[in-house]
């Protein structure tokens, strides 16, 4: 439910009082600081239930923290999320002040049908009762903080990091990948720093987190086979509070809390998965070393017995009868087609083991290496691509801060049965009360149900299924003795299929503007074949059980069909056609790959991977990734083995390569293809030569030209020059961000006319963008139009590059030009060092291209006097088939200023003023061009032929009545573009000599009502960072400047 809104409501004496959270990670929710709204109709608290009738307005979409979202009711089906908790909130007589624990009494998920009777002819009536808003009795008192509360954000002070703390490779993250590779690298010799953000878990590591009964015992809770599972009902302090998804950000990562299977890797899963170097035979020896240091075992209690193994015995009953072959797993893994074995654990001596117990054990006893924990990495330290170091701050106690320097996932699909002869056993009670007799059988001799992992795993059975592309998709069933999807605990089961390697789907991943990241896109069953290998693999097991004597089928029931089952129309049978809820919440395993894909085809110049062969970032010299994250593809078996070799052959890899060579001056150190050292020679700085994108538009007018130089020809007189030149266009008259602060000085709007000249060549860009005119330098530009149809009607296929940082400071002013230009100098686009080619996106036509919009329609809003930083609102506009509608947009100010301003009253009368002066035609466009909604900002063709006609039509006669109509002129407009554009001082010279404001005001028979004044308000600037205030604050309109990261050399 992270990342999405949650509505809290509990009773408290004679009232329901109810409160909207969120949560972008497993933390506490904190409120929801958006504009939804709750009023109850009715309520009833009972002895046993309570009631509440209400209405919920702006509750199906959603933004807090850099993350949004919202729920779709278009396709006929709302999907809703429920959880409960027994214990009553803290402060629980203040809606906004309580305070709740982790649910744990169940949770799930539902849809509603909303067919053609979901709206009630009697909503008007209804919506009329909805008047009561109970928020309980908020007091000044400070509220209390429940145990499992807690926040994203730590308050740690932090050691500070040692002066000239230098090593040769710096680890981020003890984890299943971390931890092996910084063994092996500190083993050859190099100094290693491996930095855990989170706390330690294991009693051998300082760990403490333990029930009462493993007092007096270096154990802790993680340490204990059958407690694994208590993360799903107290994660506060273990689960990683910067991702939407449950992960353990302590030492050990996954290891030290998932259910610990250990699986020997199917060959077949590297040979089909991953590049040369990578193959089975490339595996080899170090799948040999990674289990000689931890064996495994399906026999994790220490006195050789499995426990409660009724479970197992009748599902591997049915199996072996219908010719599924027993074995055990790990003896022989590459078979894995309808074959069955007991679960294998990495557990060692009756405890969790796993690298914690091997790989960190040697690595400690090393002089060359050092550990960290409660330290989170802020951010890494480079010089384009050659890392120099990191910067770390404190994520808990004894966590450090400052800068440390360098030498140079598969689908589930649950499915549920019972059996009389099933014995479920209660881990999550054993946490704070267990048996006796089990708790003695553990802690005095590793034995016993608590060796086990919980919730009883087994069997565990593999099927294969070719699908109708030619495919052979893997599935792998996990049983567990446990109730699910409504089936309670007792006599149930519940195996889970997990599609594996030969699936298609592809989900998403983002990084949000508060740098957590979120599943922006599920990654399950986008593939029919996929959806068909997930339908047969269930029939193929219904058809194995079907001979057991009283099992019950669950889910799917008998009266249903698998299809419909896989297709979720069990409860939305009037849905046409089918609908399949698909979501992590219902389909995840927590087994998330591919991130940072692994592969030789560079991401930089249009390939997939992130990382090359060798684990190094593509791009750059010395830093690498090695976890699940670069896997190209899903694997048959849970992954944690396979991460562990794959840090065992990386270490290999790492080891091998040179290490980068210094370069000389004017050597290559970067670029878009470039594979060599990025590191330079002292003194020199490796800088940005030139851009890659922006000698796509070399006769593109609106753009920055470069002159052509042709050595070739001895007349030519730039011809003898040596070494890298760059010769650029001379743009005389300044950045349009200047020109922007000179009218917010001036204090008046900018006339209509000047405003609809300027948006023209903000369009022109987009078009330039869109159609690079492929043009030679030695061509004189020419106005960016659009391309002609073909004999179909079509134009060419649009280009996906998006400028990246288009704002008025990559915005310069040019001179006056004949065909397009002769009252307002044309501008330029500079500055394509941020361009990139953004991917296909298929909720989103022509996705680059609304991108490159939405930031013209920002700078229109700079040039009008308003900010796209303010916030959203609903506009009214008129959209190019000339319907009325209402649009979210970022374009608020142009119809008030945002109330969070506090502006003062004049103020704000000075800016509505000036909106009330705006032509309504560019209102409609810019409130378009800046929608939230990249499908409700213009087409390309329609915002321009818009522009077009209205610089070619409107003169100044059609806005007479307004209050600034006489700026209309063509005598006023040119002496405000000699004064605020063409003769206007630098700031240099500004700071030489007061000079005042320049007086373009109204003739005296016009009262404007205010003079020169300073604009409409910038927002509230952000908090700096540190000590300096705020230097690095922007007017509106205008996001941070950056400078120029990469710049000529």
């Amino acid at each position: 439910m992270t990342n999405s809104l949650l509505l809290s409501a509990w009773p408290y004496e004679d009232e329901v009082l109810t409160s909207f959270r969120f949560a972008t990670g497993y933390v506490a929710p904190e409120l929801y600081t958006g504009d939804a709204t709750l009023t109850q109709i009715s309520s009833r608290v009972e002895e046993t239930q309570y009631t509440a009738i209400f209405r919920c307005q702006n509750c199906l979409s959603w933004s807090q923290g850099g993350a949004t979202g919202s729920a779709s009711t278009s396709s006929g089906l709302l999907v809703l999320g429920w959880a409960n908790a027994f214990p009553a909130p803290s402060d629980a007589e203040c809606a906004s002040e309580a305070t709740f624990v982790q649910h744990d009494n169940g949770e799930g998920i539902f849809g509603a049908s909303l067919d053609a009777n979901a709206a009630n002819p009697s909503y008007t009536e209804w919506v009329e009762l909805a008047t009561a808003t109970v928020t309980g009795a908020c007091g000044e008192t400070t509220p209390t903080t429940t145990a499992s509360s807690s926040t994203a954000v730590s308050t740690a002070t932090g050691i500070p990091v040692p002066a000239g703390t230098v090593y040769d490779y710096i680890v981020v993250g003890g984890g299943a990948g971390g931890i092996p590779i910084a063994d092996k690298l500190s083993e050859a010799g190099k100094s290693v720093l491996l930095i855990e953000k989170g706390p330690p878990s294991s009693g051998r590591w300082g760990g403490d987190l333990k029930p009462d009964w493993l007092d007096g015992t270096n154990l802790t809770r993680f340490d204990v086979p059958g407690l694994c599972n208590e993360i799903w009902v107290n994660s506060n302090g273990i689960a990683c509070t910067d991702t939407d998804q449950m992960a353990g950000c302590v030492l050990g990562g996954g290891t030290a809390v998932n259910a610990g299977l250990w699986w020997k890797p199917y060959e077949l899963d590297w040979d089909y998965n991953f590049p040369a170097g990578w193959k089975a035979t490339d595996m080899k020896a170090a799948t040999d070393r990674v289990f000689s240091r931890i064996p495994g075992t399906d026999t994790p209690s220490l006195d050789g017995k499995r426990y409660l193994q009724q479970g197992f015995d009748v599902l591997s009953s049915g199996l072996g009868s219908s010719g599924w072959t027993a074995l055990t797993a790990n003896n022989e893994p590459n078979k894995k087609n309808h074959t069955f074995s007991h679960s294998p654990f990495m557990y060692s001596h009756g405890e969790r083991g796993g690298p914690m117990a091997t790989y960190l054990v040697s690595a400690s006893e090393r002089s060359n290496f050092d550990l960290w924990m409660n330290t989170a990495v802020k951010r890494v330290l480079r010089t384009g691509g050659h890392v120099t170091g990191i910067e770390v701050e404190a994520f808990g106690n004894g966590g450090y801060v400052g800068i440390v320097n360098t030498t140079a996932v598969s689908g589930r699909t649950d499915t549920v049965i019972s059996h009389p002869d099933v014995v479920f056993y209660d881990f999550y009670e054993a946490y704070d009360d267990p048996i006796e007799s089990d708790r003695d059988s553990y802690l005095n001799e590793r034995s016993g149900i608590l060796a086990q992992a919980a919730p009883n795993i087994g069997p565990m059975f593999w099927d294969e299924i070719t699908g109708a592309d030619g495919v052979v998709r893997q599935l792998q069933w996990t049983a567990r003795v446990e109730g699910s999807l409504d089936t309670p605990n007792g006599y149930a089961m519940t195996m889970s299929q997990y599609l594996g390697r030969g699936a298609k789907s592809r989900g998403r991943m983002t990084i949000t503007p508060a740098l957590t990241t979120v599943v922006s896109e599920a990654p399950y069953l986008h593939d029919e074949n996929d959806v068909q290998a997930v339908i047969q693999g269930i029939k193929n097991l219904k058809d194995s059980l079907k001979d057991v004597p009283g099992l019950v089928w669950n889910h799917p029931p008998d009266n249903m069909t698998v299809e419909d089952y896989v297709n979720n129309i069990s409860d939305f049978r009037s849905l046409t056609p089918p609908k399949m809820l698909v979501s992590y919440t219902n389909r995840r395993s927590n087994h998330w790959i591919g991130t940072n894909k692994m592969g030789t085809d560079d991401g930089r110049t249009g390939g997939s991977a992130v990382v090359d062969t060798d684990t190094r970032v593509w791009g750059t010299d010395n830093l690498f990734v090695v976890d699940a994250g670069i896997f190209p593809g899903h694997i048959t078996t849970n992954p944690t083995s396979y991460i562990m070799i794959v840090a065992e052959r990386a270490s290999e890899r790492i080891l091998a390569l040179p290490a980068p060579v210094a370069q000389s001056q004017y050597a290559q150190c970067g670029g878009r293809n470039w594979k060599g050292s990025f590191t330079c020679a002292m003194p020199y700085t490796c800088k940005y030569q030139n851009e890659y994108y922006w000698q796509k538009f070399q006769g593109a007018i609106h753009i920055s030209q470069p002159f052509y130089i042709d050595n070739r020809d001895p007349k030519d007189s730039l011809a003898y020059l040596t070494g890298p030149t760059l010769l650029l266009e001379w743009i005389a008259n300044g950045l349009l961000y200047d020109f922007v602060e000179r009218v917010g000085d001036w204090g008046q709007p900018l006339p209509n006319r000047i405003l609809w000249r300027l948006f023209l060549c903000l369009c022109r860009f987009v078009v330039a963008l869109a159609w690079p005119p492929q043009r030679d330098g030695r061509a004189a530009p020419e106005i960016e139009v659009l391309p002609p149809r073909d004999s179909r009607g079509n134009r060419p296929p649009k280009s996906r590059i998006v400028h990246g940082d288009l704002h008025g400071k990559n915005i310069m002013i040019h001179d006056f030009e004949e065909r397009e230009h002769p009252k307002v100098p044309m501008l330029k686009l500079i500055d394509f060092g941020m361009a990139r080619e953004l991917r296909d996106i298929a909720t989103i036509p022509d996705a680059a291209v609304k991108t490159n919009i939405m930031d013209i329609g920002n700078t229109m809003l700079a040039l009008i006097g308003g900010s796209h930083h303010n916030g959203s609102a609903n506009m009214a506009i008129t959209d190019d088939k000339g319907i009325n509608k209402t649009i979210r947009s970022f374009a608020r100010d142009l119809d008030d200023l945002n109330p969070a301003y506090n502006a003062p009253a004049d103020l704000v009368a000075r800016h509505r003023e000036k909106m009330e002066n705006l032509d309504a035609d560019i209102r409609n466009l810019v409130v378009q061009c800046c929608a939230t909604d990249a499908n409700n900002r213009p087409a390309l063709e329609y915002l321009l032929e818009e522009v077009e006609r209205n610089v070619n039509t409107k003169q100044a006669s059609h806005y007479i009545g307004k209050k600034f109509f006489r700026n209309e002129s063509d005598e006023a407009m040119s002496q405000i573009v000699n004064e605020l554009m063409l003769n206007a001082e630098t700031e240099e010279e500004a700071n030489l000599k007061p000079k005042p404001v320049p007086g373009l005001l109204p003739p005296p028979s016009f009262t404007s009502g205010f003079g020169p004044g300073p604009g409409p308000p910038p927002p509230p600037p952000p908090p700096p960072p540190g000590p300096g205030g705020f230097e690095s604050y922007m007017p509106p309109g205008f996001g941070p400047y950056t400078g120029d990261d990469f710049t000529s050399f």
